[in-house]
């Protein structure tokens, strides 16, 4: 569960958790703000669950090692250069939880690390790095499958790590392993309000073994993603 106090954006004061929803943008910079997200007790996972993952991650021998949660890991940065502001129910609401989480894949050496995220109602593929901006691994964030979206592409300018969005079309990720490759398809719904609807594939991104990047298929020939 997380931590039951954060900073509030809106009102310039720090408000009790109500639980999942009521989230609210927060000023980075402001001098509350900046005290809180220090903070190295506030916590994501909990005390016991980030425990139990360290010594999961030690245990694994798996060629990859895929991390399933539901909120975004990588910080979108929304606002301006001169006036962020970050969404606080994420991993962006607590920074020193994420480093304790960066630095567990690299003490355990984890192979190839991949975070799957959502829904979040939004697509994203997110290339992790650390504060000290050294490379983590990949982030695919799946958007809702019937719910309604919000499209960031007006803010993806702020977030280079960013390597793909959508926030227009609802529907899924569809990976598929092998010991040399991770390949994600982003599998968009034409109308979610339509049970006829087809579905396509909008977007088709590789993950190589041993390799923190992503790279972009090019799309097969005669696929074309629903409109």
């Amino acid at each position: 569960m997380a931590t039951a106090e954060r900073c509030d954006f809106a009102k310039g004061r720090k408000i009790l958790f109500g639980g999942a929803g009521g989230a609210n943008f927060i000023d980075p910079n402001a001098p509350d703000c900046k005290a809180a997200l220090a903070d190295e007790s506030r916590t994501v996972l909990g005390e016991a669950q980030e425990k139990w993952l360290d010594v999961a991650l030690g245990e694994s021998a798996a060629a990859w090692n895929l991390l399933t949660q539901n909120v975004m890991v990588m910080t979108v940065a929304e606002g301006t250069v001169e006036a962020p502001r970050h969404y606080s129910d994420a991993w962006a609401g607590y920074p020193p939880a994420r480093e304790r989480l960066f630095a567990a894949l690299a003490r355990r050496r984890t192979a190839n690390p991949v975070v799957l995220t959502g829904d979040i109602h939004s697509f994203w593929v997110n290339e992790l790095a650390n504060a000290a901006g050294k490379p983590v691994g990949v982030e695919l964030v799946t958007s809702s499958i019937a719910t309604s979206t919000y499209d960031k592409s007006g803010v993806l300018p702020l977030n280079p790590g960013a390597k793909f969005h959508d926030g227009l079309h609802n529907g899924y990720v569809r990976c598929e392993l092998s010991r040399n490759a991770l390949r994600a398809d982003i599998v968009t719904i034409g109308d979610r309000e339509d049970p006829a609807s087809g579905a396509g594939v909008a977007a088709s991104f590789e993950v190589g073994s041993g390799d923190p990047h992503v790279r972009r298929m090019v799309p097969a020939e005669g696929v074309e993603p629903p409109t």
